[in-house]
């Protein structure tokens, strides 16, 4: 599959949906007019991440848990192991929570998100790719299609290691 860091495929342009702007080094954005938000993030490790890739997977999926925990109210999630996420056409185990929660703006809001760090390769880090909108306005059709246009690259491991 690759070496080095692991990067995002995202697409520039999708129905309905704009480029937004991020401060925040290795993020793309786009968003729509309904308050959605479809993001990717790829990030390197500062220092030594928790050994194996599930364990370290766990360790950011937990820290996104947290963080969203600490901005919102009512927050009602499930992780589970997924492998929507393709790289080279292949299937990568990732981490997906789904998530509901009342947003600071008073209005319910659906988000799924996808993470998985890498540790074993020459470069370690995480990725992590969200897709949240209000709830009325969640469409797993759309979401399927930016999927559709989302890869991950350069990844030495797909399996979700121990």
């Amino acid at each position: 599959m690759g070496g080095g860091a692991a990067v995002w495929q995202f697409p520039v342009v999708f129905s309905g949906w704009k480029i937004g702007q991020l401060d925040q080094p290795g993020a793309m954005q786009l968003t729509n007019d309904k308050g959605g938000q479809y993001t990717a993030t790829q990030s390197a490790y500062p220092s030594p991440p928790a050994p194996g890739d599930r364990a370290a997977t766990q360790e950011q999926t937990d820290k996104w848990i947290q963080d969203i925990q600490s901005k919102t109210t009512g927050l009602q999630h499930k992780t589970a192991d997924s492998t929507e996420i393709t790289a080279s056409g292949q299937p990568v185990q990732m981490m997906r929570t789904d998530a509901e929660y009342v947003g600071a703006d008073g209005q319910n809001y659906r988000a799924v998100v996808w993470i998985r760090a890498f540790t074993q390769g020459t470069k370690p880090g995480f990725v992590s790719l969200t897709y949240a909108t209000p709830t009325s306005s969640f469409s797993e059709e759309e979401l399927k299609g930016m999927l559709e246009q989302t890869k991950l690259m350069n990844i030495e491991s797909s399996q979700l290691n121990m």
